[in-house]
């Protein structure tokens, strides 16, 4: 099995491409395109970090790190810029999704939970985008989430867990 790595040879990059490994299966890891080239609105030439295409629809993965992305952190113009960035992907059709580096070393499982609702399949076009994404369940087993958390994963099911994650603000 190839092992899969960003074009860029960003760590964080690579770090997501073993999450989506981890949740989707190794080989579909190869669906993703690093680096992918697009125009903004303006015409200029941009690289959305990784998309996804299934047919004429794309979904753009953009991977956050505080030092390049921080309104607090970083001058206005580069803000503004990943704003237009991310609504010239919107404006070309595409579904975008953005994790933080931190959120991924910090919360993986939470993030493999976000991509197997966000990525699993697409209630609006009633199709799988990476077919059926490989569950693993962690309870009973070793998860080492507490409290509230452990409850949620418990709930989670192969075919059930967007329905569960579409309902959790009701509940909240």
């Amino acid at each position: 099995m190839p092992e899969y790595r960003s074009v860029s040879g960003s760590a964080a990059e690579d770090l997501f491409i073993d999450l989506f490994a981890d949740t989707f299966r190794a080989e579909k890891a190869g669906y993703l395109y690093s680096q992918y080239p697009f125009y903004d609105i303006y015409q200029n030439a941009r690289f959305a970090d990784f998309v996804l295409e299934n047919g004429s629809n794309r979904v753009a993965i953009e991977i956050d790190d505080e030092a390049s992305h921080n309104p607090r952190l970083v001058s206005l113009d580069k803000f503004y810029d990943d704003l237009l960035k991310q609504n010239s992907m919107i404006h070309l059709g595409w579904d975008v999704y953005r994790w933080a580096v931190r959120q991924m070393q910090k919360q993986p499982e939470t993030v493999k939970d976000e991509l197997r609702v966000f990525l699993g399949s697409d209630p609006r076009r009633g199709y799988s985008l990476l077919y059926r994404p490989v569950f693993r369940p962690r309870h009973p087993g070793g998860c080492d989430h507490s409290g509230d958390r452990r409850r949620h994963c418990a709930r989670l099911s192969r075919y059930g867990h967007e329905r569960y994650a579409f309902d959790l603000p009701a509940r909240l």
